[in-house]
């Protein structure tokens, strides 16, 4: 796996970033989530990734472009190859 990461249209219209306000990398996504959640989502994204687990879900804040946080409840369904390595995580 990458650390490259695709932004739907659905999300830069609701969290209120233009395409070119944001990288297409996982660290865009981190840099944005609380600093009070940081730790604890990136750990559970690491661990579902690294223990073979299919499934991911979290509940955190998320920083939008006006500078407030958005709760959100998120998801990710790990893919992996024909040898159990993890090769993408999809999510919303």
């Amino acid at each position: 796996m990458t650390d490259e990461l695709w932004w739907a249209e659905g999300f830069q219209k609701m969290f209120g970033y233009a395409p070119d306000e944001i990288e297409p990398s996982a660290e865009s996504w981190y840099s944005r989530l609380h600093p009070d959640d940081r730790e604890r989502v990136i750990t559970a994204v690491r661990a579902a990734i690294d223990g073979g687990e299919t499934f991911w879900s979290d509940e955190y804040r998320f920083l939008r472009k006006d500078g407030a946080y958005a709760e959100i409840y998120d998801r990710g369904y790990v893919i992996h190859d024909a040898n159990r390595r993890p090769v993408r995580m999809v999510g919303s």
